[in-house]
Formats: structure tokens, sequence, C-alpha cells
């Protein structure tokens, strides 16, 4: 059934889905997409804010992230593919887990691309300076949400994701380029 509906999706014509669809395509052939993030992560009634210089590759899912700012935690580095990761600093590397079941901030790149590229795209809206979409991940309890906001020209500004209903990370993205 879903593969009917990822077909339906492909068509040519006024799909309602098409921008997203399109930008999916161009994405998909490129060999990356690198953008700059201003990351709100909520960790359970705790709330960080940082910014990620982010690289997404799409053929193999996988990401590389660096914290830029604030400077007391720059150059931090995560590289994940997905199902695991490392984080390293100062030469030393840590496995990447999830906080209280939430997707770690450091995978943002890694699940906004696998998003863009792979997920179910559940819903598209126009609004006046560009379009809305609406990507899903997984299922039931596990499922990730990803509501994503883009210019007229479909370039990514804006990402939110969710988890059980409850919003996790946010980014306002900027910089966004296809390579």
């Amino acid at each position: 059934m879903l593969l009917l509906c990822l077909l339906a999706a492909c068509g040519k014509g006024d799909s309602s889905v098409q921008a997203a669809m399109d930008f999916r395509n161009t994405l998909t052939a490129a060999s990356q997409c690198t953008f700059t993030a201003d990351v709100t992560a909520d960790c359970g009634g705790r709330v960080y804010a940082f910014t990620l210089d982010c690289v997404y590759y799409p053929e193999t899912n996988r990401s590389a992230v660096r914290v830029s700012a604030p400077e007391t935690i720059a150059g931090i580095a995560a590289e994940t593919d997905g199902e695991s990761g490392t984080v390293t600093f100062d030469g030393i590397s840590l496995e990447l887990g999830a906080a209280e079941g939430n997707p770690s901030p450091m995978r943002l790149a890694q699940l906004l691309g696998e998003a863009w590229t792979r997920s179910y795209i559940d819903a598209q809206s126009r609004e006046k300076d560009g379009y809305l979409v609406t990507y899903r991940t997984g299922y039931g309890d596990g499922e990730l949400v990803n509501d994503t906001r883009f210019s007229s020209r479909m370039t990514p500004m804006y990402g939110e994701i969710s988890v059980g209903g409850a919003r996790v990370l946010t980014a306002e993205l900027q910089n966004f380029k296809i390579s």
C-alpha cells in the first residue's frame, strides 16, 4: 500500500506533494547538501540552544555536524548514519545515544536529510512565502514527524522534529547548498 502511495506521488502534474517530490529528486541526485542550523533542543525540561554546521550525504544517509556556537562547546563534532553515531572532541570519541528516548540533537542533519530523501511525505501546503511539508519516519511510539518550511524556491528554511506529539528539536536553517 505504501508503495502505491509513493508511486502515486511520483507522477508529473499537479500533485499535492509535487514540490516536495521535486526537491527530493534534486537532493537524491546530489552528492551532498550543506547548511547551518540554529538549533533549540528540548531535553525534557531542559532547553539548549546552539549552532551546527551540517553536511548530509543522501546516497548513504550519513551526516556530519560540528558545533560552531556557543564558544563553550564549539568544536564538538558528530557523524551519524541513521543507526549509530559517534561524537568527537579534542581527539576523544563517544557513542552517540538518545536522551530519554528522544533523538540526539547531534543527529539533526541526518534526521532532516533522511526525511527529505526517504521518509513518507504526509502533507504539503502552500503558504504565502513558500511551502510547509510534513514527513513521517517510523511508526507508533517511535514515529518521528518532521515539519519543514521551504521558501518559494524550495530551499529549507526551518525544521521541527517531534516524537509522540512533543516537539524535541527545532532549527532555523541558513546557507543551504546542494552539490
